[in-house]
């Protein structure tokens, strides 16, 4: 840009740093032309940002828009700051309408909740324009419920549907054939097909190989005189039915009880609550969509991504307490390096200290063989031949993840998954917990763990903080950055207080965006995931997740107008602007006794 006859000026603004619950850096950069125009500067942090864990590269610090404290105008603005006022709502939610819970508690809510500015567009008017913009895809659904509900006319059938349609969609009704779902309701079938094609080049194709299966899948000692076949009947019954948890299912039930009839009952005790929870599921969702909110209603957007039957168990698992993800669902079991078990599954094995160079001799052996001398070869087993291993798992742990750097026969990067080297196929353990080491699976009443696989896997097992699966924010906290999706997976997500995602509203306060920004999300084609208008939902979270903070564009903007108007300071980089709106809303709130959150008497900020 200096070459081309521009002045440059850079800097890395933080949105937490000008009112935002959130700390997300921008890199930005200013051009104008020498000798005609004068170059605008950064504005200087209005607000303190409480720390967010990512420290500022040493490379672009120079870069950084940065203040003392001392010097920042305002507190810090944290996430209790934009939570609080709102209503209280389901993760069944499907309405885009609702009503304020209380007035406004603090002033970042007086000034989110402020009107639109004279001139400008109503609530009203914008709610009619995005709902116009909106029905097309709000249509598609209702021809798709009524389409249901033709076939299911009794309200019986009607509510079993809208409670099935919210499961998780790798469990639909036509995955297995009926003669399997009946094998796996007995839990150990009499006789069972031979292993498919698909199997039999995971290498599962011949006797030896289903009974080393078994040895690893099952405990020996649990078994009674029939222990080979027995054994073996299980390993087929597991390899059959290619889902975890089921697999876990059949496992448990065969170490519980040796009794066929026993297991039988139980599976259908299970099929049983299934049923139930399907039905309370289809009910309380029923209850939702018949409710009709006013038409008037003044917020808009306050609706959450509507997770899965599974999802919402594993939140409601998660105690509602500072800091709670995965590791404190029930039967999980942190270790000392960090890494944890859930008694489905256990932490994983990797080599002792000093011996990685060794492991990397063993790559290099490996990926030097040709096709011809690998094909009947155990990669693993060859790179960690006489390899020690340790894990924190007081019961041994489970298999280790292939090495980087490995070159399997494949060449895909699906061998890294724990899907292929944790599977049956490649002989590894099924149960739900193991001799020796505390963690115990749970399991939900939709017939799911409480706690999947892989969050014991994720990053090698050592996800926590910001990325820990199926974590809470706290109200005294702020988001690193708010994401372009609101899946709870890998990501620290959900509300404090109540069991489900942050909402489509609730991520736009942590933003800036006022309430009367009524976002438009067009499907694009997209199914997007459960629920009425999901697709819309989806764009919506999106459209939030890339937007650069309000707050932050609107400081940047005074500074534009007045390096365009010539009255910027001479050679100042950083300069103090106002926002008219904000201090408004700040004087307003003074004079109706509110504060910061941060400043409550009642509420406590951690370091």
């Amino acid at each position: 840009m200096v070459q081309m006859g521009y002045q440059c000026r850079a800097g890395i603004c933080t949105a937490g740093n000008y009112g935002s619950p959130q700390g997300r850096r921008r890199a930005l950069f200013w051009g104008a032309l020498s000798g005609q125009e004068q170059l605008p500067a950064f504005p200087a942090p209005t607000h303190v940002c409480k720390d967010f864990n990512q420290p500022f590269p040493s490379q672009a610090a120079g870069c950084a828009v940065e203040i003392p404290d001392s010097d920042r105008k305002y507190e810090m603005v944290v996430l209790g700051d934009v939570l609080t006022d709102l209503p209280e709502i389901s993760n069944f939610e499907e309405s885009d309408r609702a009503e304020y819970s209380r007035p406004p508690q603090y002033i970042t809510q007086e000034f989110l909740r402020r009107f639109p500015t004279k001139g400008g567009r109503s609530l009203a008017a914008r709610c009619i324009y995005a709902d116009a913009a909106m029905a097309p895809w709000q249509n598609l659904y209702q021809k798709l419920q009524d389409v249901t509900d033709g076939l299911l006319a009794e309200e019986d059938g009607k509510i079993l549907g809208l409670g099935n349609s919210v499961l998780c969609k790798n469990k639909g009704t036509n995955k297995t054939s009926q003669k399997k779902k009946e094998s796996s309701k007995k839990g150990m079938p009499a006789a069972t097909p031979a292993a498919s094609a698909a199997e039999k080049a995971d290498g599962s194709d011949d006797d030896d190989e289903a009974q080393q299966d078994a040895a690893d899948l099952v405990d020996e000692d649990d078994l009674d005189g029939n222990a080979g076949e027995e054994a073996k009947e299980l390993a087929t019954a597991i390899n059959e039915q290619k889902n975890f948890a089921r697999q876990t299912w059949l496992s448990h039930l065969h170490h519980l009880t040796k009794d066929a009839e026993e297991r039988e009952v139980l599976s259908l005790m299970q099929d049983s609550e299934e049923l139930s929870t399907i039905w309370m599921l289809g009910k309380h969702r029923l209850t939702l969509l018949a409710a009709k909110m006013a038409a008037n209603a003044r917020l808009r957007d306050h609706r959450t991504l509507l997770c899965n039957a599974d999802d919402f168990g594993r939140m409601c698992a998660v105690p509602r307490l500072k800091g709670a993800n995965f590791r404190n669902m029930p039967g999980a079991v942190t270790h000392t390096d960090n890494t944890n078990c859930v008694g489905s599954w256990h932490a994983g094995t990797k080599c002792m200290p000093g011996q990685q160079e060794e492991v990397n001799k063993q790559i290099s052996k490996w990926n030097k063989l040709s096709p011809t001398e690998a094909a009947n070869m155990d990669p693993i087993k060859f790179v960690y031949k006489n390899i020690s291993m340790q894990s924190a798992c007081p019961a041994g742990g489970m298999p280790p993840k292939p090495p980087k750097g490995l070159n399997l026969r494949s060449g895909n990067d699906k061998s890294m998954r724990v899907d292929h080297y944790g599977s049956t196929a490649q002989g590894a353990w099924r149960g739900t917990s193991k001799d020796g080491c505390p963690s115990q699976a749970f399991w939900m009443s939709t017939g799911d763990l409480v706690c999947p696989r892989w969050c014991c896997t994720y990053k090698q097992g050592q996800c926590n903080g910001r990325h820990g699966c199926f974590g809470r924010v706290w109200y005294d906290d702020i988001q690193p950055t708010v994401v372009t999706r609101a899946e709870p997976h890998n990501l620290q997500l959900i509300h404090p207080a109540q069991d489900r995602v942050l909402s489509i509203r609730e991520n736009a306060r942590c933003q800036g965006f006022p309430d009367f920004h009524v976002f438009v999300g067009l499907g694009k084609g997209r199914g997007g995931s459960h629920g009425k208008g999901a697709a819309t939902v989806d764009e919506r979270y999106m459209q939030i997740g890339n937007a650069v903070s309000p707050l932050l564009s609107a400081n940047l903007g005074e500074c534009l107008l007045l390096a365009a108007a010539e009255e910027s300071p001479i050679g100042e980089g950083i300069i103090n602007v106002e926002l008219q709106e904000y201090e408004q809303a700040v004087a307003d709130g003074r004079r109706k006794g509110l504060g910061f959150w941060c400043k409550h008497p009642d509420n406590k900020v951690d370091d």
